[in-house]
């Protein structure tokens, strides 16, 4: 059975991820570069751009991990802890497309020119050899799980599928 839940936002939703079903976020965007984020708690949504902490903020995509507790990137990324959103202060978070995981030690972030990032619980580490800022290619689904990662995008060539294994 499929019903119509009105949205609070006129805006394009880039990315939707929740851990229940009275726990969902999405990422929303316009042409001119206005950005949203959302929560629906099972009867509706509603904004929350406004938890953020001031900034000119570019959300697209967000993930969330069974606890509650998740991560929002874009052109800057930002903890969950169930509450509260914090900025991650790493001048790494540029160009970033999407944000998947298999637990709060385990994330990728990747984005555009190969920008790929991976978070063990502790801290976040590049993957130098993806990044190729002379071709363009982007990173737009990432499939995270325990010990392996699969991420697809595109480049002006075609499709791209990289897949690796979590050390």
């Amino acid at each position: 059975e499929w019903r119509k839940v009105e949205s609070p936002t006129q805006m394009y939703l880039i990315d939707i991820w929740g851990n229940a079903p009275d726990n969902i976020y999405a990422a929303g965007a316009t042409l001119t570069n206005q950005y949203e984020l959302l929560h629906y708690n099972g009867i509706g949504w509603k904004l929350i751009s406004d938890q953020i902490p001031f900034g000119l903020w570019m959300f697209r995509s967000i993930w969330i991990d069974k606890s509650g507790k998740g991560v929002i990137v874009g052109n800057k990324g930002f903890f969950y802890d169930g509450k509260n959103w914090n900025l991650i202060p790493d001048n790494r978070f540029v160009r970033l497309q999407r944000v998947r995981g298999s637990g709060m030690n385990n994330i990728f972030a990747g984005g555009q020119y190969g920008n790929l990032l991976h978070y063990n619980g502790i801290h976040w580490d590049k993957f130098e050899e993806l990044e190729d800022l002379n071709n363009f290619c982007t990173m737009q689904g990432i499939a995270v799980f325990e010990n392996s990662v699969i991420i697809g995008g595109y480049n002006f060539n075609g499709v791209l599928i990289w897949h690796g294994r979590i050390k």
